[in-house]
């Protein structure tokens, strides 16, 4: 919450969140991201599109595909392929589909939770030219989900829990200037 909350809206950004919950919490989570963010945030829907100053949740139960990138869009595909992880939604699938389509700047970032989901998938973004940032250990509560993704040795900054938003703002200004 804290993270898309300090993201301004100016900075036009698309956001696509994936948090492993259940389905019956999504769209509650989406609504308490979009009442605490200057952007507007949404469960999102199959076939969905999303522009600059949108979010998307992925829903619980169902991967999020980045599908299509154009004319400053995203297009959103939801799929019951089997977990990853044992998880469904993996962050694993959306940045690895986010990192074959999309091909303007890319900021893929890994917070706290168990597991190693999220690590191939910031791999891919790494190889795709996009940054990478994970949680430090100090403000995770728990450490597994970085720990990984730092390992994999593709990860740009580590940072705490509450400068994620600069980091990701300073990490979009660097891709525009290089």
């Amino acid at each position: 919450e804290r993270v898309v909350a300090g993201l301004p809206r100016n900075a036009d950004f698309r956001i696509i969140v994936v948090q492993h919950m259940p389905d019956a919490f999504t769209e509650r989570f989406a609504d308490r991201l979009d009442a605490a963010s200057e952007y507007d945030v949404r469960e999102a829907r199959d076939g969905d599109r999303i522009g600059g100053g949108e979010a998307l949740v992925a829903p619980g139960g169902t991967h999020l595909v980045v599908a299509g990138a154009g004319g400053g869009r995203l297009r959103i595909k939801l799929t019951d392929d089997p977990p990853e992880h044992g998880v469904r939604p993996a962050a694993d699938v959306t940045m690895r589909s986010a990192a074959e389509t999309v091909d303007g700047p890319l900021v893929g970032v890994v917070l706290t939770g168990m597991g190693a989901d999220g690590a191939a998938g910031v791999e891919a973004i790494a190889d795709a030219g996009g940054h990478v940032i994970a949680q430090d250990e100090a403000t995770s509560a728990v450490f597994g989900m970085p720990k990984r993704a730092i390992e994999r040795g593709c990860v740009d900054d580590v940072l705490a829990g509450d400068d994620v938003p600069e980091g990701i703002l300073d990490a979009i200004t660097l891709e525009a200037n290089a």
